[in-house]
């Protein structure tokens, strides 16, 4: 009896202690102090609770509260792991999937994958079915994919439910389902997800919804989607949704190109090509064209040699219209 009052006790002074990490960590009633959350974690997480350990690791893995350490984040990471704690292991396998602080290697980061979806994590399972949705350490099995994004999607996963989304929207490992992807997408976007937030608008579009698309690219382009700022300024362009708007439209194009989204400085540089929101002006174009190809972009690398015979020729030629 008397064991168990010390463990119990122990048990909650370490919840008290991570509980007011997450407090400090977040700002949730107190001044917001990664440094302080910091602190807390280490003291909790020597008393081996698994959540502040990984919550620890995760500072030195993103440098919050102390300077970045991504090998003491995977020491961490694998000191959770095992005490059989599932996220920490998904943390593992996303360390060798994007080869932060390790070789990236995709069968390693399934082996932790798999470790993690087996003890039931949304996270590990979601990022299983992503590895064999695109067959990277793993072969390629789509049905697998949709059967893990599912039981990521019944634990409130917002990636999973995105994920699931893409699936019934391209018909990979399920009947295509055009209903249940914009069903799916939706309950992903109003979590916040801006890659949804934007694929939203997109289903959108095709059922002519057009207004409420323009709403969702602005909402995910808030939350720093170049694709949606790009979508949103051919919107402006073509008055979809939106009144039309040359000016805006160019603002948006630059703004997406400038977030590394090459259609954006591709889109650009024919507005100033045709004068469409701007005086003509063929060197603008040029200039623009040549950073949407400098970001690969073969359409772009194809007109810039147009623009540039043009520039030489002084001899117009067709140009094509938006990309989109």
């Amino acid at each position: 009896m008397v064991k168990k009052t010390i463990k119990s006790t122990i048990f909650e002074d370490t919840e008290s202690l991570y509980d007011l990490a997450l407090s400090y960590m977040n700002g949730n009633g107190v001044e917001r102090s990664p440094e302080t959350a910091f602190e807390l974690y280490t003291k909790a997480a020597a008393l081996d609770y698994a959540p502040a350990i990984h919550n620890l690791g995760m500072c030195y893995k993103d440098g919050t509260g102390v300077a970045q350490d991504l090998s003491k984040a995977l020491e961490l990471f694998q000191r959770a792991a095992k005490l059989d704690y599932g996220l920490s292991m998904h943390a593992i396998g996303a360390m060798y999937y994007f080869g932060d602080g390790v070789d990236q290697n995709f069968p390693k980061a399934v082996k932790w994958f798999k470790e993690s979806a087996e003890k039931n994590c949304p996270e590990g399972q979601n990022a299983l079915g992503v590895c064999y949705d695109h067959g990277l350490g793993v072969e390629l099995n789509h049905t697998s994919a949709v059967y893990l994004y599912r039981a990521a999607a019944k634990k409130h996963n917002d990636w999973a439910i995105y994920n699931l989304a893409v699936s019934y929207d391209q018909g990979t490992g399920v009947k295509k389902n055009a209903k249940k992807a914009l069903d799916l997408y939706r309950s992903a976007a109003e979590k916040g997800l801006a890659s949804a937030q934007n694929d939203l608008g997109v289903a959108l579009m095709r059922i002519d919804r057009d207004t409420e698309a323009a709403d969702w690219f602005y909402k995910a382009a808030e939350n720093g989607c170049a694709q949606a700022r790009y979508n949103l300024a051919v919107n402006y362009y073509k008055g979809k949704g939106v009144r039309k708007d040359y000016e805006t439209a160019m603002i948006l194009f630059k703004q997406a190109g400038e977030e590394g989204f090459a259609a954006g400085w591709h889109d650009l540089a024919l507005c100033y090509f045709h004068g469409t929101g701007a005086e003509k002006n063929l060197d603008s174009a040029i200039f623009y064209i040549e950073k949407a190809a400098a970001l690969g972009l073969d359409s772009s690398i194809k007109l810039l040699e147009v623009f540039k015979a043009q520039q030489e020729k002084d001899d117009k030629q067709d140009i094509p219209g938006l990309l989109s």
